[in-house]
């Protein structure tokens, strides 16, 4: 791999509810996200990895580390010692950024499925997937949200219910 081509996607999803004509503020949701394709010199043989984080730092971070192991011991995933994937988020998620950024959370994906994820400070263990907005957004469109009314849903896993200080 001689050449290296990649973009950073700074993802806002504007979330409307098309059947209210009288909504004037969508829903909201922000991501960045950049993808790493890894091939050999005559690509019959590639890993492709997309990388979602808080922050584009973290997306850079972790796509530099990445690319570093790849020019280091080749693929990552048919590796004799595995990737640490966890050294690396350490290493990302340094004393600097866990002071400043103490929410920080991070997504790794191999072929449509979660590879590698860290964001402990949600209280479900887990990250938010964009299906988990959907989700929502598809009950209060539908009938069963009827007796919904004037009330402000937090779609986050219970994050803004931390007390972080």
């Amino acid at each position: 791999m001689n050449d290296f081509e990649t973009s950073l996607l700074r993802e806002r999803f504007a979330i409307r509810n098309l059947n209210n004509k009288a909504e004037t503020k969508p829903m909201v949701a922000l991501s960045n996200r950049i993808v790493i394709t890894l091939s050999n010199e005559n690509n019959l043989h590639t890993e492709s990895f997309v990388i979602r984080g808080q922050n584009m730092h973290c997306c850079l971070r972790m796509g530099a580390r990445i690319l570093y192991a790849y020019r280091i011991g080749g693929f990552l995933l048919n590796r004799s010692s595995p990737f640490d994937w966890d050294k690396s988020w350490r290493l990302i998620f340094n004393d600097f950024e866990r002071k400043f950024n103490p929410a920080l959370w991070l997504t790794v994906y191999h072929d449509g499925s979660i590879l590698f994820e860290m964001g402990e400070r949600h209280p479900l263990k887990r990250v938010g997937e964009p299906q988990d907005i959907a989700n929502v957004v598809e009950f209060l469109l539908s009938d069963k949200s009827t007796w919904v009314t004037g009330q402000v849903l937090g779609i986050d896993g219970g994050l803004s219910t931390l007390n972080v200080n």
